[in-house]
């Protein structure tokens, strides 16, 4: 029943509840009378934040339902997101309209005054209805402890203090491995204009430009021109995370160029010749990337591959935290849809990088197997590199890879997502019969041994979480072995804290 009485909603309004809201009264089959705001309805349970009780959740079946914010019953299923422009303007709306196509149902889009909207489900009868906020991650975790929005969609990592609001707020770490979820993956690459003769830049240069130690091109060796640093909004999350990884503490110089956007920063650094900026990849328009270079030489351009194997250094994953409670089973399933073969088909056409595996054969990784015949030193000698080249031969390597926390065993965000997704492809089948190796590599601090070593734990640790997510063990027609190279196949140079960081990692090959 969703009856409405006029003396009741003005009683409702002048009791204490927040400004913002729309209150309803509900009267339970038992007869307990409620009052508060609508939170959200998942089909069968009804989240309601009363003054008296706080959030409740409690069955909608045979209530009574007073109030402008009163869910149909039967109706469509709520899934409320916010956040990220980059995400919910271009990304997650394909996603859906191919989750409906998946499922033969109807997709309708209808932009409403404060989100996009979109209903799906059989024609004339609607079962999601999926709103997309675009604002900024920020604001999208204090609305999703305020309990106004289900999913934040952030292109940065959520921060301490967002984590430490929301466990205080009663709903748990939004980092825990079954709230926080990769969807795809972008990189931030330097950009600066098609007249600029300089082409190729170091990270530790990146950031000395905008801390303002570096101010001209000539110091970068270019001509003698200022160098204009360039940023879209601080409100960006990639721009933030981009921020708090190559400036840290550090005071950013007052003269940097904020834009509206990403397609204002590259219209603007195209035309200026003393621009430079930093761009998702793929939104860069006409001005020209940088290639990122570091003092041993050894460059790192954004292509697929490289962002895949995170060995791109300003590769960013996209995020999405789930909230602390149960969603609808119709949102639930799109949600889990997201990591399906499928949903990695529609990321790659949207323009993102998903995860899904790709092979990298042994015959085009010609320029990493000469820069580690290049950066060889007494410590790896030829012999271990004959070595390593006969046991992976006929091998070709994966594109996931898994990397560890600074001063830790524990994998990165993003390492996590590529074993989960390894997992799932493992009881899929798709490895059935086949023979994978977990190859594991280091920095080049410490003695040779102790890095081989230190390498091969690092790969027993990954096959040891893999082994927990598959339930204990590995399904039988899949073998999985490790091996411990240590610093011989260097991705980076071990001078630079970059260069350590991309050299700490595990492989994924496969035979065949």
């Amino acid at each position: 029943m969703n009856s409405i009485s006029a003396a009741f909603m003005a009683a409702l309004f002048c009791i204490s509840v927040p400004a913002h809201a729309e209150p309803v009264r509900i009267t339970t089959p038992t007869g307990l009378d409620l009052f508060g705001e609508v939170l959200g309805y998942d089909g069968t349970y009804l989240r309601l934040d009363t003054p008296e009780f706080g959030i409740l959740t409690l069955s909608y079946a045979g209530t009574i339902c007073e109030g402008l914010r009163c869910p149909i019953e039967n109706g469509p299923a709520e899934l409320r997101f916010a956040g990220s422009t980059r995400i919910g303007e271009v990304l997650l709306p394909a996603l859906v309209e191919a989750f409906g196509r998946a499922k033969g149902w109807n997709v309708q889009a209808t932009d409403q005054t404060t989100a996009l909207q979109y209903l799906v489900g059989p024609v004339g009868a609607p079962i999601l209805k999926v709103d997309f906020i675009l604002s900024d991650p920020q604001s999208a975790f204090t609305q999703q402890i305020e309990g106004k929005i289900d999913i934040v969609m952030s292109d940065r990592p959520a921060s301490p203090d967002e984590v430490a609001q929301s466990i205080q707020a009663g709903f748990g770490a939004p980092t825990s491995s079954g709230r926080s979820r990769i969807i795809a993956l972008d990189a931030l690459v330097p950009v600066a204009s098609p007249a600029q003769s300089v082409h190729t830049i170091s990270l530790d240069d990146l950031a000395a430009v905008f801390r303002g130690d570096i101010v001209n091109w000539d110091q970068l060796g270019g001509e003698d021109i200022p160098i204009h640093p360039m940023l879209p909004d601080a409100s960006s999350g990639q721009i933030r995370g981009f921020e708090e990884l190559l400036l840290s503490d550090s005071a950013k110089r007052a003269d940097i160029t904020r834009v509206p956007s990403m397609t204002d920063l590259a219209t603007t650094v195209t035309d200026d010749i003393g621009g430079l900026g930093v761009s998702p990849m793929g939104a860069f328009g006409n001005a020209t990337p940088l290639v990122l270079q570091d003092v041993c030489g050894l460059r790192s351009v954004p292509r697929l591959t490289a962002l895949k194997t995170g060995d791109y250094p300003l590769t960013l994953p996209l995020y999405l935290y789930l909230p602390g409670y149960r969603i609808a089973p119709e949102a639930r399933e799109f949600v889990n849809w997201l990591q399906s073969h499928q949903a990695q088909a529609v990321i790659r056409r949207a323009g993102f990088v998903d995860q899904g595996a790709v092979p990298i054969g042994l015959d085009v990784q010609g320029e990493r197997l000469a820069n580690a015949i290049m950066l060889a030193g007494q410590s790896v000698p030829l012999s271990d590199l004959q070595d390593m080249l006969r046991q992976l031969d006929g091998h070709a390597r994966l594109s996931p890879t898994f990397r560890f926390a600074e001063g830790s065993t524990a994998l990165t965000p993003v390492s996590k997502s590529n074993l989960v997704y390894l997992a799932k492809a493992i009881r899929d089948g798709l490895y059935n019969g086949r023979h994978l190796a977990l190859v594991g590599f280091s920095d080049g601090n410490g003695p040779a041994d102790a890095n081989r070593t230190l390498s091969l734990t690092r790969a027993d640790s990954v096959l040891a979480e893999l082994r927990t997510l598959l339930g204990g063990d590995i399904p039988e027609g899949v073998v999985i072995d490790t091996l411990g190279f240590g610093e011989a196949l260097p991705m980076g140079c071990d001078e630079t804290h970059w260069g350590r960081r991309m050299n700490r990692r595990v492989e994924l090959w496969i035979d065949g």
